[in-house]
């Protein structure tokens, strides 16, 4: 897991009923995030799991310390083991769910040249899901909504084998201000200088360590 170091949030579009879609200025790159219905819930979603979780896990120790509670005695070893399970598991799951988080976001690492897929929490710790060098990524493209007032929707294409992964939903207008950043991203210009190479968006002595 690593923790989003964010510097700089610009909102790309918020307007009628596309999502918006928003680009977090990093120090190694930006986020590009879309407010889909789901990201819109994913707190909530991630604060009941929290506390589902914890309140279960109380009551599993609570009748596994106290036999007598919840009103009813439970004899037995193995009636107290079936009970504290029955309750734990389902607890675990919850506070599970609660740390592993739901809001899909999209790295681009300028330094490091490479474009990551993460789910984050509500805590701002993401998870990797995927990571892709640019030089793997053919192309970016904008696909129109089918519909009017539908979504338009920002895919890049895998090298290869033309695999084409999500990156943000919203307005065709504001996409294709992303789409042109992110294609100049992709494929940055050569660099025309001896002796130097390019490093993400940087330029050093050539055979110098990164």
């Amino acid at each position: 897991m690593q923790t989003q170091a964010a510097t700089k949030i610009d909102s790309v579009t918020s307007a009628g009923n596309s999502p918006w879609v928003s680009i977090c200025e990093t120090t190694w790159g930006y986020i590009i995030s879309s407010d889909t219905q789901l990201a819109n819930r994913a707190v909530l979603i991630e604060q009941v799991s929290a506390l589902s979780g914890l309140t279960l896990l109380v009551t599993a120790l609570a009748s596994w310390l106290f036999p007598g509670f919840g009103g009813e005695m439970t004899s037995g070893t193995s009636a107290r083991v079936a009970a504290f399970f029955g309750l734990a598991i389902p607890a675990l799951l919850f506070l599970w769910i609660s740390e592993r988080g739901m809001t899909h976001e999209v790295q681009v690492d300028v330094v490091k040249s490479c474009l990551r897929l993460t789910v984050c929490n509500r805590k701002g710790k993401c998870r990797v899901l995927r990571q892709m060098p640019f030089d793997k990524i053919a192309s970016a493209y904008i696909k129109r909504g089918q519909n009017v007032g539908d979504a338009a929707q920002l895919y890049v294409r895998l090298a290869g084998d033309n695999t084409a992964l999500h990156i943000a939903s919203g307005r065709e207008v504001t996409l294709r201000v992303l789409h042109e950043r992110l294609s100049r991203e992709l494929r940055p210009m050569p660099t025309q200088m001896e002796g130097w190479e390019r490093v993400g968006r940087r330029l050093q002595p050539a055979g110098h360590p990164a």
